[in-house]
């Protein structure tokens, strides 16, 4: 099954610049884009879009945020600006840590790949 990753602010400047990079590194992701702006969502390069709560109330944002993860499989969020980050960070110390086991198993055991050059 292809990596399922969720970005927040999506339809922005920096989050489709993110998308695009990470779909040049690995075309298979399936990735889930989020932001409480239709107009903004809009412009989103993710594949699916999703309407989320005002991001000025954290708590029902991050809620959200975790019923999409959880309904769509998600193996990553990825938040883009400070503030969806320390809204997650928020959300994350309130609830006592992640919030599923899949998602402690995939912040944990990310792969990671590296590049050797023989002279």
């Amino acid at each position: 099954m292809a990596t399922r990753l969720l970005v927040t602010s999506a339809g922005t400047g920096p989050s489709n610049n993110l998308i695009r990079s990470l779909r040049a590194g690995e075309p298979a992701l399936t990735i889930l884009g989020g932001h409480d702006d239709p107009f903004v969502l809009q412009g989103s390069a993710a594949d699916r879009r999703y309407l989320l709560p005002s991001a000025s109330t954290p708590a029902g944002w991050a809620r959200a945020l975790a019923r999409i993860a959880s309904r769509e499989a998600v193996d990553l969020v990825i938040p883009v600006t400070d503030a969806d980050t320390a809204a997650l960070s928020r959300h994350r110390t309130a609830s006592g840590g992640a919030s599923s086991s899949r998602a402690r198993r995939s912040s944990t055991s990310a792969p990671t790949r590296t590049a050797s050059r023989r002279a």
